[in-house]
């Protein structure tokens, strides 16, 4: 005797089927049943006949939306290409703003110790 699928939970239908693949029936049901991760999806109409025969206008269809998808994921794509751009622009941009400070704290501090030499210097000349 076969449970009764329709008091079955998904998680419990899907086990049944993965159980029992070769149950039509039960495979009908849980595909059948709405996943809520579905609820953003849009469904499209076949794209040919139960006999084969393809259906235009539907093809024509599918054909804009994939058009549509591949723009959309180029654009997604351009868009995170820029920013990983700037970024990259930005970490060069400080890490030669810090190498250009320590080189003229470098320089600055060779400046002063060099006057300071020759301030010592001039004060050991005037005293002798």
């Amino acid at each position: 005797m076969k449970p009764n699928f329709h008091e079955m939970s998904r998680a419990e239908l899907k086990a049944y089927v993965l159980a029992h693949r070769d149950d039509d029936e039960a495979i009908r049901i849980l595909f059948s049943r709405r996943n809520p991760s579905d609820s953003k999806a849009t469904w499209y109409p076949p794209l040919c006949t139960p006999e084969g025969v393809p259906i235009e206008e539907n093809l024509r269809i599918a054909e804009e939306v994939m058009k549509k998808r591949a723009e959309l994921d180029y654009e997604q794509r351009r868009q995170k290409e820029i920013q990983e751009e700037q970024a990259l622009k930005a970490r060069l941009r400080q890490e030669i703003e810090t190498e250009l400070e320590e080189k003229i704290c470098q320089e600055i501090e060779k400046e002063i110790e060099e006057k300071i030499r020759r301030k010592i210097e001039r004060e050991k000349d005037q005293g002798h």
